[in-house]
């Protein structure tokens, strides 16, 4: 069955496929009125690196006193986030009731940190996203302090959004309604090919255009289906006799 078969199948069956895909279109709406909304979160964190000045001849030069600058803000910006997305502290997250969904990237083109958090409500992603930098913008610092650093070389991780970055996410929805409207869609046309099948098939039946069963009669002189050779006396034909009669002598 090609697709020009299977649409006039469709048409001519109009009367079954039809209440099915309404059924189906009205599941698919009652299953996303039960999907809860998401609300996602957005953050922006700059790495800064110190301010340098004209060092004296005889001190350690600022690469030296400290060595994330000479290895580039992108390093120490993936190493927190190294820290941050450990999975120790994600769960501390969960048991807080934070969300466990979120991403940070760090831009090319600048030492920029982005988080994106996806949460059950927007206090939720807020507060997670509040949390994610908090951790972030100690683990700048803790990196930087396990070598000494001091205060005058930090680099420094600084917020550039107000936290209110958060809007309403409607992919989820989305996803469940097609999801939903595509299977019960399938199902239609599956179930209306089998019931058009099943009403040619009892249409044929009453007509008479199906084959009739094989006869199970037993045609005189042909051997009864499934005897053996040398059985046709069990199968109640009589049995030979052979008479024998006395001779007389003249």
């Amino acid at each position: 069955m090609d697709f020009w078969d299977l649409t006039k199948l469709l048409v001519r069956r109009w009367m079954i496929v039809l209440p099915l895909l309404i059924l189906s279109a009205g599941l698919a709406v009652l299953v996303t009125t039960q999907v809860r909304a998401e609300f996602t979160a957005t953050a922006y964190v700059q790495l800064v690196p110190p301010v340098i000045t004209e060092s004296d001849p005889d001190r350690a030069t600022v690469d030296q006193r400290n060595p994330w600058i000479g290895l580039g803000t992108e390093a120490l910006g993936n190493a927190a986030i190294v820290m941050v997305t450990d999975r120790q502290f994600v769960e501390e997250l969960v048991l807080a009731g934070r969300s466990d969904s979120f991403t940070l990237t760090m831009n090319d083109r600048s030492p920029m940190v982005v988080f994106e958090v996806v949460g059950d409500s927007e206090g939720q992603a807020r507060l997670t996203a509040d949390q994610l930098i908090d951790r972030f913008t100690r683990s700048i610092a803790t990196l930087q302090g396990a070598d000494g650093v001091s205060a005058s070389d930090l680099i420094t991780a600084r917020r550039l959004d107000l936290g209110s970055n958060v809007v309403k996410s409607t992919s989820k929805t989305k996803r469940a309604f097609v999801a939903v409207l595509g299977a019960g869609g399938l199902i239609s046309i599956a179930v209306t090919i089998g019931i058009d099948a099943w009403l040619r098939w009892r249409r044929r039946r009453r007509s008479g255009q199906l084959p009739a069963k094989p006869s199970s009669q037993v045609v005189p002189g042909q051997k009864p289906p499934g005897q053996a050779p040398g059985q046709e006396g069990a199968a109640g034909a009589a049995p030979d006799v052979t008479v024998v009669l006395p001779v007389t002598m003249p």
